[in-house]
């Protein structure tokens, strides 16, 4: 009989494990993964060619899917480059809801009858809100909304007292890109990175037209007729900026209708049985008198994206994003009189909505001991809105989202012996240290208008043993 030391059993069931989960396989493998290495151009298939003809044997990945992977295999935190074309391509035309379709561990609620909540939804990155989730365009950060979350209870508890940008201003086929970091990043961007981080690379293409339309709706069966209509008319084109730039323009417009998922109160079927004559004016008969669903809305969003190369190789580029949103939600039922018997507190009945207490009419006058100026006289002469809806009423709430956001700025890229502010500084310093092989040691250098500057050393990747001499100098 053979014992095994501790250690040894660990081996063994490590080796056991790896052999399961390739099933045996003696057949060649070849490398599934071919992503492009963003730094060097090369793919995968490309670096394993030029590592050595006589090294065949590559490894199969084995995810449970038909898509091609998207994860960079190579780096230390999951980040995920999703393609333009996907986002585009889902069946919705807000950017919130494609990206809950897209990335793990991004949630977002649909957040009916929520107040403002309704209208700037906050979404979740790994559990945490959105303030504390970093978007970037073009590698800029996006401002946040203006609403912070005040909402507490359902799907917006998560997001309670947070403020995060609006992504659904964004219109989903001006995106080339979309890298998501789904890790930590605070110690590199600062607090609002701690969930992760978002950076939108916009489409740069200076010619030809792409036009798309969608249209579509549900189909829920059982008791609930077809609803939620979505229309979506896209388009994206491209113009040339000289012979060095480009202008690229997106623009979107799109209209979705409500959906209805629950059952109707309880009080307004007391209400139609103590009132049939009045159950025809209840609102949205014969269906729910309040509607939890997605609300309506209708959107017109606009994106260029534009950049251009000077003669002195400066570079010259600009943003713009526009989104105009309306939305309308609705809210809860107001029962106008007392019927039934609420099983919340046995014995009693329902009880009607405030909004139905009398209104005094009289006002007091000045000759009337112990009634105030400006105040009314309980007498008969009231008003009640009964007399308005009879049935009750079931308010809506609207709200206009607008969303603009502008840049411009101008990129300097200095070779030498151009006089730079900074660069004898960058020189001095880069002549002290010695780039690693495969890595270029540079210098961004943040330029005053009074001709000062302060460089810092960053590391970019290029030819073994060869270092450049161009300085990037970004005016600050």
């Amino acid at each position: 009989m053979i014992y095994l030391s501790s250690q040894s059993r660990w081996l063994a069931l490590v080796m056991a494990s790896l052999l399961a989960g390739i099933g045996l396989s003696s057949a060649p493998r070849a490398r599934a993964d071919t992503a492009t290495d963003a730094m060097s151009g090369k793919s995968a298939v490309e670096e394993a060619g030029t590592a050595g003809a006589a090294d065949t044997t590559a490894e199969v990945i084995i995810t449970g899917t038909r898509r091609r992977d998207r994860t960079v295999a190579d780096s230390s935190a999951p980040i995920d480059v999703i393609p333009g074309a996907d986002l585009a391509t889902q069946p919705s035309s807000n950017m919130l809801d494609a990206l809950t379709n897209l990335v793990p561990s991004f949630v977002v609620g649909q957040n009916p009858i929520s107040d403002a909540s309704s209208f700037v939804r906050s979404p979740s990155l790994r559990g945490l809100p959105a303030d504390e989730m970093l978007v970037m365009l073009n590698g800029k950060r996006m401002n946040r909304s203006a609403l912070v979350q005040v909402y507490q209870g359902g799907e917006t508890e998560l997001a309670f007292g947070s403020q995060g940008p609006d992504l659904a201003s964004i219109p989903a086929i001006s995106v080339k890109s979309l890298e998501v970091l789904r890790d930590g990043a605070s110690a590199q961007y600062g607090s609002d990175a701690i969930a992760g981080v978002l950076n939108y690379q916009f489409r740069t293409e200076s010619k030809g037209l792409q036009v798309m339309g969608r249209y579509g709706e549900y189909f829920p069966g059982s008791q609930w007729s077809n609803d939620g209509k979505d229309r979506l008319l896209a388009a994206n084109f491209g113009l040339p900026l000289s012979s060095e730039g480009f202008a690229n323009f997106s623009l979107e417009y799109a209209r979705n209708d409500q959906t209805v998922r629950n059952v109707t109160r309880p009080s307004a079927l007391a209400f139609a049985e103590a009132y049939p004559d009045l159950a025809p004016g209840l609102p949205h008969y014969p269906g729910p008198v309040q509607q939890w669903g997605t609300p309506p809305s209708e959107s017109f969003k606009g994106l260029l994206n534009g950049g251009v190369t000077l003669s002195n190789n400066d570079q010259l580029y600009f943003l713009v994003n526009y989104a105009h949103i309306d939305t309308n939600e609705s809210f809860n039922y107001r029962l106008p009189v007392a019927v039934g018997s609420d099983p919340a507190h046995p014995g009693k009945p329902y009880l009607p909505n405030p909004a139905f207490n009398d209104i005094f009419l009289t006002p007091c006058t000045s000759n009337l001991t112990g009634c105030p100026n400006g105040g009314f006289i309980q007498d008969n002469n009231t008003f009640n809105f009964a007399s308005v809806y009879p049935s009750g009423f079931t308010p809506r709430f609207y709200g206009t989202t607008s969303h603009v956001r502008a840049e411009l700025a101008r990129r300097l890229v200095a070779q030498h012996p151009q006089p730079v502010p900074g660069t004898d500084l960058a020189d001095q310093l880069r002549r002290r240290q010695i780039p690693a092989a495969g890595d270029d040691l540079q210098f961004r250098c943040h330029v005053s208008l009074d001709g000062g500057g302060v460089c810092e050393p960053g590391l970019g990747r290029g030819r073994p043993g060869v270092a450049r001499r161009a300085v990037r100098a970004v005016p600050g």
